[in-house]
């Protein structure tokens, strides 16, 4: 697994509120090396808790009249408040939450409006006994719905988010910008929605040694977000960089999807990231900042086990095309030429091509007359692979 550090960076004050933070998170599991995920959050976290199934979209269609959205959100939930809270509870919940953004923030001042203007109105529901018992009737009738006009639906995307509710906004985000992604106010749905994706990329690392496939993949959706709407320009530097440490491994998981037309452009992908990987490995960089070890026999090492784990999932062709990349990587790759000669003997059997053959009978030879402890020595002889390379040229 990897180890999962969050940082949550505090930015000038031009481009980000002064209640934000830096925090670290311990990684829940050792690893041999340390990554990194970087985003923005706002100071006052909701408390953790249990995990909400997730909603499809569908239940997010706006209403006939297209003037109102309604989002599965209690007024508790917003303000972070039990259900059993009191009044004086409900108004400083309010006053804390007031004062978590500022006119700094990266977010326009009409969804910041927006913002206050929802979480007023759920103050004054639950601070008023007649308008809090009603509503508290609706909620034990199954109406937990809160309805959002089209205008403070930015708004409202902005406390879904700073509440952990990353799944509503995906989903609610998507949609709205498909439909409304000219409108002014596009850029802070953005924003949100590229937040929301950090955000489920942070819980599925948190999770433990989960598919490091489906963190990319968010975070390349949040990447394109913030450049295509130019929001966010240390978040998408941050999530650049963060892309960059998780290249070697995530190219792995990409070149394991299965064969077929379906994931050919994603096997293409993860091909030309492994083959980047091989050809220029991190070098010289600090080890904290979550990159490769500056030791290059760490750097060695930790490229041998990349390969390792890519020998599982590359067709022979792929091994092939590595040759070129692996006799340009600064660093011995153990093997190697085992591998390709190997290689070369599938595809040349499977197409046909008695050159292939030749190729890896000839490299075979090399290894044998090379020391039996020399570091690209097979750990058995080579004379079975010899015979069948004779077999299948006729000698």
């Amino acid at each position: 697994g990897l180890s999962n550090i969050f940082k949550y960076k505090l930015a000038t004050p031009q481009t980000m509120p002064s209640s934000f933070r830096r925090v670290q998170i311990a990684p829940s599991t050792s690893a041999a090396q340390s990554l990194k995920v970087v985003r923005y959050a706002a100071l006052h976290q909701a408390p953790r808790l249990a995990r909400r199934p997730v909603v499809l979209v569908s239940a997010f269609k706006m209403d006939s009249d297209a003037s109102h959205v309604s989002l599965p959100v209690t007024y508790y939930r917003l303000l972070r408040v039990p259900r059993a809270s009191s009044r004086e509870a409900v108004r400083k919940a309010y006053e804390s939450l007031t004062k978590t953004t500022s006119s700094q923030a990266n977010f326009s001042a009409d969804t910041l409006f927006s913002r206050a203007v929802l979480l007023k109105a759920a103050t004054e529901c639950l601070s008023d006994l007649e308008l809090r018992r009603s509503y508290e009737a609706k909620l034990q009738n199954g109406y937990t719905d809160l309805k959002v006009s089209q205008p403070d639906l930015p708004g409202a995307l902005v406390l879904l988010q700073e509440i952990g509710e990353y799944e509503t906004v995906i989903n609610l985000g998507v949609q709205w910008l498909d439909a409304y992604g000219s409108n002014p106010d596009a850029g802070d749905v953005a924003a949100c929605l590229a937040l929301s994706y950090c955000d489920r990329a942070g819980e599925m690392l948190n999770d433990g040694a989960g598919p490091l496939l489906p963190v990319c993949q968010d975070l390349e959706k949040a990447l394109v977000l913030t450049k295509q709407y130019g929001v966010a320009p240390n978040l998408q530097q941050d999530i650049e960089q963060a892309l960059k440490d998780y290249a070697p491994n995530y190219a792995v998981e990409l070149l394991g999807l299965p064969l077929g037309e379906k994931h050919a452009a994603q096997r293409t992908k993860g091909m030309k990231m492994l083959q980047q990987a091989i050809r220029k490995p991190r070098v010289n960089e600090d080890p904290e900042d979550g990159h490769w070890a500056a030791d290059p026999k760490q750097q060695q090492q930790r490229l041998q086990d990349l390969m390792e784990r890519a020998r599982g999932v590359l067709t022979s062709k792929e091994q092939i095309t590595l040759a070129g990349d692996i006799k340009a990587c600064p660093f011995r790759i153990n093997g190697a030429s085992f591998d390709l000669a190997l290689a070369l003997i599938a595809e040349g059997f499977t197409q046909g091509w008695a050159h292939n053959v030749d190729q890896a009978d000839r490299l075979l030879a090399q290894i044998e007359e090379s020391a039996a402890d020399g570091p690209d020595a097979p750990k058995q002889s080579v004379s079975v692979e010899r015979a069948v390379c004779a077999v299948l040229l006729g000698d």
